[in-house]
């Protein structure tokens, strides 16, 4: 004999994607006999299942009067992340921001966060910072990130490709990636640039985003920009 039953789950939107999944010996059986409360011998849904009764888990279900139901727990898990990026002060301590006033030549240090904010691992989580504005270059040796697996710590990443993969995050595990890029001179500038000093800063282009990719999806963070100081500022 078979018997099945349904249940119908309502998400927020249409975009909530959530997965179903069961807790392993969370099968119990209740019957009014002597078997009542006794946990089923289910790892997983979709097996043979498991032996009912009413006294005993021996299979027997004789009469009307031995009901039985059997109550599962699901946990509803979801993948969920946040990615945050800023422009950061080397030397001070200073409030984070969306954009930085230099002098061509000077060096921009930037910053950027990764939180798993679901209920899942996450693998294969990616930081992608390739979108640099032109006339800027990555400083070779100033990419570090800091995890669990650096204690927190930065750690300097001897690459300087614009990909990095930090590996697997488990739920409220968090990477930081720092970086520093360098604008050109002002002749490069104005060969890279239409742009009249006399109307005062240059705002680079593209700004600059920091991406993080996972299985999940992608978030840019909040886009940053670059302007240059005129010579007169």
């Amino acid at each position: 004999m078979e018997v099945w039953d349904t249940v119908v789950l309502t998400l927020p939107t249409e975009k909530t994607g959530i997965a179903l999944r069961f807790i392993p010996e969370t099968a119990v059986l209740h019957t009014p006999g002597k078997a009542n409360g006794r946990k089923l011998d289910i790892a997983e849904l979709g097996t043979d299942g498991a032996l009912l009764g009413c006294d005993e888990l021996d299979g027997e279900l004789e009469g009307t009067a031995c009901y039985r139901t059997v109550s599962f727990d699901f946990v509803a898990d979801q993948p969920r992340f946040t990615a945050e990026n800023w422009i950061s002060d080397p030397d001070r301590n200073t409030e984070p921001k969306i954009r930085a006033d230099v002098k061509p030549e000077s060096v921009v240090t930037v910053k950027a966060k990764y939180k798993n904010t679901g209920s899942v691992q996450q693998n294969d989580v990616l930081f992608r910072f390739d979108a640099l504005p032109r006339c800027t270059s990555l400083v070779p040796g100033s990419v570090e990130v800091a995890t669990s697996a650096t204690d927190g710590k930065w750690e300097r990443v001897a690459s300087t490709r614009q990909l990095l993969n930090l590996g697997a995050f488990a739920p409220d595990g968090t990477a930081y990636l720092k970086f520093q890029l360098k604008v050109c001179d002002r002749p490069s500038l104005e060969a890279t640039y239409p742009h009249n000093w006399e109307k005062g800063r240059l705002f680079l282009s593209p700004n600059l985003q920091v991406k993080v990719d996972t299985q999940n999806g992608s978030i840019s963070g909040q886009p940053l920009s670059i302007a240059v100081l005129g010579p007169n500022q």
